[in-house]
């Protein structure tokens, strides 16, 4: 039987001591395989996000000082940007996950700019670039890779069947980077993500 939980910060607290528990044990498991695991949250934006990192709640990418900060599709949470800066000057390195997807992203850069400018990286999906999250995805990518404002890829798996528009994506994106670029955005900053 489970004791009661009494807030939200109590939830999300028991699910990352209940995430670290299990990684733990798959990484036991996993590691005569060969493979190591690294832990780290996609996070959400709000007001708490130094709070919980403080505590342990949330988790920086692969124990670093990177952090995977998510938006609302809509692109749009009152003082963002000053929250941003605040992980920046805490020592933070704070990358955006897929600003191509972000509703206000569509029209015009001029806010992603603002945030490149900030020191903000952008991390986008590769199922984008082919489309996969719609039109206007694909097309704000496009945009993104000409004015080489992406730091990285991810592919943003949810499902086995997923897997099979990776080949697909990074024939497309030949089109904008070279193969020397690609590395770099692929599995060169990735890594260093990982150090």
């Amino acid at each position: 039987m489970s004791e009661k939980v009494d807030t939200i910060e109590d939830s999300i607290a028991d699910s990352g001591a209940i995430i670290s528990r299990a990684s733990a044990k798959l990484s036991q498991r996993i590691r005569v395989k060969g493979v190591k695991l690294y832990l780290g949250n996609e996070i959400y934006i709000d007001q708490n996000i130094a709070q919980r990192l403080k505590k342990g709640i949330i988790s920086p990418l692969a124990d670093s000082k990177y952090l995977l900060v998510e938006l609302p599709m809509s692109g749009e949470y009152e003082g963002y940007e000053d929250i941003l800066l605040s992980l920046i000057q805490a020592g933070y390195k704070v990358i955006l996950a897929h600003p191509e997807r972000y509703h206000t992203s569509h029209k015009k850069l001029d806010k992603l700019i603002e945030l490149r400018d900030m020191g903000v990286l952008f991390q986008c999906n590769l199922g984008s670039i082919i489309g996969q999250y719609g039109k206007n995805a694909q097309k704000t990518i496009k945009k993104l890779a000409k004015a080489d404002m992406i730091y990285c890829f991810g592919t943003d798996i949810h499902h086995r069947r997923d897997y099979s528009e990776i080949t697909k994506a990074q024939k497309k994106l030949r089109k904008y980077y070279s193969e020397e670029e690609l590395q770099t955005l692929l599995d060169t900053n990735p890594r260093k993500i990982l150090c």
